[in-house]
């Protein structure tokens, strides 16, 4: 396979892996309205929410909704690698992969107000579910597979 070929291969890999998880359920926590500690319900949300609307959390500046940024070097990382720039995709990848996991980590100490939901809910004891896991696995696809090509490149120059 050429590197051509190979570039654009890894790039509908990794979109389809990040397409597929806006289709599943990606996080679920337990809701209650402070400061009344009474358990509320369980809510479960798909990625395509989290995607849609997790940018607004960013404009607030809430910890745990920092971790939307991967997508954005996330897409930086796609047009590295388009334009054959493996060494700065492999980093804007691996910035992906810390940003969406140090920030879910994050999410478990800092409970974030839940959107749109007409009340003061509040996001408690987030799960990661297979939604998250497809997210970040397309983050590591896109790292692995620009080492891969950039690694091919340079085995074809020797």
């Amino acid at each position: 396979m050429s590197e051509r070929n190979c570039r654009w291969t890894i790039i509908a890999v990794a979109i389809a892996l990040y397409a597929t998880s806006l289709f599943l359920p990606a996080v679920t926590f337990i809701t209650h309205v402070p400061p009344d500690h009474a358990i509320g319900h369980v809510v479960t949300y798909p990625g395509w929410y989290l995607a849609g609307f997790g940018w607004i959390g960013t404009l607030f500046l809430k910890p745990a909704a920092m971790g939307w940024l991967a997508n954005i070097t996330f897409i930086a990382a796609i047009f590295c690698h388009a334009e054959s720039r493996y060494e700065r995709s492999m980093v804007l990848s691996a910035i992906s992969i810390a940003i969406a996991v140090f920030f879910f980590w994050l999410s478990l100490s800092h409970p974030m107000p839940v959107l749109f939901s007409g009340i003061d809910d509040v996001m408690n004891q987030p799960k990661a579910l297979l939604g998250f896991y497809c997210w970040v696995v397309s983050f590591a696809f896109f790292l692995f597979g620009s080492w891969m090509t950039k690694r091919k490149r340079m085995t074809n120059r020797i």
